[in-house]
């Protein structure tokens, strides 16, 4: 070794001073930093993917049987319109909504009321909360044709937004999908 050398030079020198220096230095590693910061990414990479990753899908709507996204759905029956006389001023919608989620679901709507139907029936309200599976009764007073009513299914990441206008076209109120999300 090249170190050896060195020694026979200085031999004057106690062999336990010799020994020491004959032996490598250790190394210096800076691994169990690096560890520490590539755990840590990793940690922060899994709770962003958790986060912000849609997990699930977006609940299925049907209105009276129908898929909102597909076509609008009337809501006015054959028998209403053939109804001459009115006996209310302002008429009360009742539409009913079938919805099927993965999850629990929030369901909202910007005016009128939301309830369960059947035998898990709720008191009305404009914000409803239901696990999975649920028909459900949006009722709304259509005073109004230029306005437009709102029923906001969300589930998880996912929310599903349905309209309810006046079409004068159809010279009817219809259910379309506003959006989806």
């Amino acid at each position: 070794m090249k170190h050896e050398a060195f020694a026979e030079a200085v031999s004057m020198l106690d062999d336990k001073f010799v020994e020491e220096a004959l032996k490598p230095f250790p190394k210096r590693s800076s691994a169990p930093a690096l560890r520490i910061c590539f755990a840590a990414a990793a940690c922060a990479a899994a709770i962003c993917a958790f986060l912000f990753i849609p997990r699930g899908k977006a609940a299925d709507i049907l209105v009276r049987g129908e898929n909102p996204s597909v076509s609008p759905i009337a809501i006015t029956s054959e028998d209403d319109k053939n109804d001459a006389v009115r006996t209310h001023a302002f008429e009360v919608a009742e539409i009913p909504v079938e919805i099927t989620a993965d999850a629990k679901t929030t369901v909202s709507v910007s005016d009128g009321t939301v309830s369960l139907v059947g035998k898990n029936a709720e008191k009305a309200s404009s914000e409803l909360e239901i696990d999975r599976n649920a028909e459900i009764l949006w009722s709304v007073v259509l005073a109004n044709t230029n306005e437009e009513f709102t029923l906001t299914v969300k589930t998880g990441n996912h929310s599903r937004v349905l309209a309810l206008v006046f079409d004068e076209g159809a010279n009817d109120w219809v259910v379309r999908e506003k959006s989806a999300y």
